[in-house]
């Protein structure tokens, strides 16, 4: 009987052994995907930064752009308005010459 306590005891250490050898490995792991995430999420931080300066860059030059077409569309639309006008006076001059 008194190696019953001893067998016991020795199953027991074996059991410890292998129960902090996988809280090891299980430690290992965790802290591997833990340091994942992290890298994740600062890949994340920095794509979704990059991303919106970007998006302000496009956005400004097309408010740029867009001014300029509007601007240059003005500037055609007072051009034709005022060679039309040119062309209203000369015709009716011409016609008031034609009538004297």
């Amino acid at each position: 009987m008194a190696d019953l306590p001893q067998k016991e005891l020795a199953r027991f250490r074996g059991e410890k052994s292998r129960k902090t050898s996988g809280t090891r490995v299980i430690t290992h792991v965790l802290f591997d995907k833990l340091l994942g995430l992290t890298a994740l999420s600062e890949f994340h931080a920095h794509f979704v930064d990059s991303l919106h300066a970007l998006t302000r860059k496009c956005v400004t030059k097309r408010d740029t752009l867009m001014k300029q077409l509007l601007e240059a569309k003005d500037s055609g639309l007072n051009q034709t308005a005022a060679s039309t006008a040119d062309n209203e006076t000369t015709n009716a001059s011409k016609l008031g010459q034609g009538l004297s």
